[in-house]
């Protein structure tokens, strides 16, 4: 199936980035919703709420999913529907967004009885599920009879997952906590053969065993060589927290870390600081590898000056591939021929191309290194390196939701 980059979808990035803003920032300061995975997915035929029906052969059977999110704020859905193919066929569009998470992410994949498909609400908060809404439809015709009180099931897989971006979730969170399936009595078309021959063929669906979503399996290593620090000259001591890598949060909390990635792949990783005079005129820039540390969580190291600066006080910005640039708060006075510790920040994921913003730009990236259920549309190594936001080797539905929850800070300093 092909993937949508929706142009509406990105324009989202633009028209409704400063209302996330202000809405995010008005949650964190009005109400602390409690963090629970307590989010519900029901399937419920048309017409009713009830989760069963009946049909005769050659009828279409339309499947509403419903989302209770409890005390969550649902932005983005991974679903998989599995059938019986003898049963049931999909019918094309297969999936028909509503009002709420109306934007394709990757799919609709129709393969070996499942249908597959993520969608979000972007950066659209009128999109976002914080009470029992409709997400969308899923469409699928008759093909056989069932069995007399044997009615064929149609249920969510276990890849069928929930992202919130509720102040006290975590982006690789999945808050889903039960789903319910729907049960759909097939009976015999009066018009049709007493035993009509078996010729079921999903013939739009290729043979594949795979049931996982394809992995990054080439993590590059940087292309920047570890400075030679000389003997003389100021050095710093850097210590930097990146977030969803290790004991870090995100914007959206910043103060829970239990799921994000504890060993990510870019070890050590390159940080580039750099030094500002009082004048705020640039002094130096230098790029040196930081080791990580599994115990704290977090990137250390030593990065030279390779020269001797003047005694005074200075402005150091630290920088790393994918997160914005962050200046480490207020002036550090520094002597020649010392070594400075400086301390410890926090820098923001999102900034892909590395324009010290977080825009529509970065989304496009994202969305074209995107590989959950499928390849990515438009990506090659050094994207998918750069893309991979908490850096633990795949861009999917972990890496977006983290870009969604980052973009209440969209500057670098």
């Amino acid at each position: 199936m092909i993937k949508k980059i929706l142009l509406a979808g990105l324009l989202l990035i633009i028209l409704v980035g400063l209302p996330l803003t202000i809405y995010l920032t008005k949650e964190q300061q009005n109400t602390k919703i409690q963090a629970a995975t307590g989010t519900t997915l029901s399937l419920i035929p048309q017409p009713g709420d009830d989760n069963s029906i009946e049909k005769t052969v050659g009828e279409p059977v339309l499947v509403d999913v419903m989302v209770n999110p409890q005390n969550n704020a649902i932005a983005t859905l991974r679903m998989q529907i599995t059938y019986d193919p003898t049963k049931l066929e999909p019918v094309a569009p297969y999936y028909t967004p509503d009002t709420y998470i109306t934007l394709p992410v990757e799919g609709p994949i129709i393969k070996n009885g499942t249908v597959s498909i993520t969608v979000t609400a972007g950066t659209d908060i009128s999109k976002i599920i914080t009470e029992t809404k409709k997400a969308g439809t899923f469409s699928f015709k008759t093909i056989t009879p069932t069995t007399e009180n044997n009615p064929t099931e149609l249920s969510f897989s276990s890849l069928t997952k929930a992202y919130s971006i509720g102040e006290n979730d975590q982006s690789a969170e999945n808050v889903l906590s039960s789903s319910q399936p729907a049960y759909i009595t097939i009976h015999a078309s009066s018009q049709s053969e007493p035993e009509p021959e078996p010729e079921v063929t999903l013939t739009d669906t290729p043979p594949d065993t795979e049931t996982t979503p394809p992995t990054l399996t080439d993590t590059p290593t940087s292309t920047i060589s570890p400075i030679e620090n000389p003997l003389e000259g100021n050095e710093f001591v850097v210590t930097a927290f990146l977030h969803s890598i290790g004991n870090s949060g995100d914007n959206t909390n910043p103060t829970t870390h239990s799921l994000s990635n504890k060993s990510p792949q870019t070890q050590p990783r390159p940080f580039t600081l750099s030094i500002y005079n009082g004048q705020n005129d640039l002094v130096a820039t230098k790029t040196a590898l930081l080791l990580y540390d599994n115990t704290k969580g977090n990137f250390t190291g030593t990065i030279s000056a390779e020269t001797t600066l003047p005694e005074g006080d200075y402005i150091f910005k630290l920088k790393t591939e994918s997160f914005l640039t962050k200046r480490i708060p207020g002036f550090t006075h520094t002597l020649p021929l010392t070594q400075v510790t400086l301390p410890t920040i926090t820098l923001v994921a999102g900034d892909v191309n590395g324009d010290n913003l977080i825009n529509i730009l970065d989304y496009n990236s994202i969305m074209g290194c995107y590989s959950d259920f499928e390849p990515p549309a438009n990506c090659n190594e050094t994207m998918a390196k750069l893309t991979d936001l908490n850096d633990d080797g795949h861009v999917n539905q972990i890496d977006y939701n983290l870009f969604i929850r980052e973009i209440t800070v969209q500057l670098g300093e």
